[in-house]
């Protein structure tokens, strides 16, 4: 009989070392865009580092989950998040959970927050043949500016500083995201757009075709031009607050969540592991590599921020609804 245990002893030793893992012991990273864009880029660079802080071989699985502007994926980690699965879905969603409750019925407060690879600065741009150089070209001339819907943040921040300033452009809808409104701009279609950032803007060398109008919060130096925040324009309290509330979200604009059922242990694990990649100069390589220099939260700031949210002030939440009409 002892002998036998052994040998059974042995035999799962080996088969445990040949599979070290199964599907449900392994991490899998869930983003809730297509494949391609800034969100996917920055979750794979996520994925090829946190493994090895979690003690698993390689590079963690990804999955795209499209539809609805990640609001699938969360819907679908509502219903059935594993302890072993985490999510990255867009941030303009923990504001849209505010602005429009009826469609995006989710409270964020509820998830288990990771961290979040680096924040964001919005931005507005037009086309350096368009005649739109300057915030004030933008503010008092008649031109079109391109979104994607009217409750996308291109038209969310187009519609912000538009109502914030009585801006005479119109926000025309229907792109189906940056490539193609660089596109008509290139056309002479639309005259620019708001709601990239910084760091792909300077990234891609925009500068050359582009004219930087500004950024939501940070003041920019481009070709030794400092250009002014867009919030530095804003004088009524009551739209500096709307802005300031707004911009939370690009505070952590590429969060990792896990779902609201998962053990306090297991958010323990994943946040000590994701601190341990943001410290890892492998990771910080990459990262400055495609985005400059980043501004990386941990689980514990990201889950501040989106309480900070949740809990916002009913009269200035009021006032951005209106202001992103």
């Amino acid at each position: 009989m002892k002998l036998g245990f052994l040998k059974g002893a042995l035999l799962a030793g080996v088969m445990a070392l040949a599979h070290p893992a199964t599907a449900q012991d392994s991490t899998v990273l869930k983003i809730g865009v297509a494949a391609g864009g800034g969100y996917d880029t920055v979750g794979r660079v996520i994925a090829r580092h946190l493994g090895k802080h979690l003690g698993e071989s390689g590079e963690i699985p990804v999955q795209n989950v499209v539809g609805a502007s990640s609001l699938n994926l969360v819907k679908e980690m509502v219903a059935g998040g594993s302890e072993t699965e985490l999510g990255m879905a867009l941030a303009s969603l923990l504001l849209n959970a505010k602005l429009d409750p009826a469609n995006v019925d989710v409270d964020f407060t509820t998830f288990k927050w990771i961290g979040s690879a680096t924040g964001a600065e919005s931005i507005c741009l037009t086309g350096k043949d368009t005649g739109i150089a300057t915030f004030e070209d933008f503010i008092t001339k008649d031109f079109k500016v391109g979104a994607t819907t009217a409750v996308g943040g291109f038209y969310q921040i187009a519609a912000l500083v538009k109502n914030i300033f009585g801006a005479k452009y119109e926000i025309v809808t229907g792109f189906e995201g940056l490539r193609e409104m660089e596109a008509a701009i290139d056309r002479g279609e639309i005259a620019g757009y708001c709601g990239s950032q910084l760091d792909a803007f300077l990234r891609n060398n925009q500068q050359e075709t582009r004219s930087f109008i500004g950024g939501m919060t940070q003041d920019v130096d481009i070709a030794g031009t400092t250009v002014p925040s867009i919030l530095s324009a804003v004088t009524k309290p009551e739209d500096v607050a709307a802005v300031k509330m707004f911009t939370l979200r690009d505070a952590v604009y590429y969060p990792v969540m896990m779902a609201p059922s998962v053990s306090d242990e297991t958010v323990a694990k994943y946040r000590a592991a994701f601190d341990a990649m943001l410290a890892d100069p492998e990771f910080q390589a990459e990262m400055t590599g495609l985005y400059g220099a980043i501004s990386p939260k941990s689980g514990a700031e990201v889950e501040a921020i989106v309480a900070d949210i949740g809990k916002s002030d009913p009269a200035t939440l009021a006032h951005l609804v209106e202001l992103t009409k």
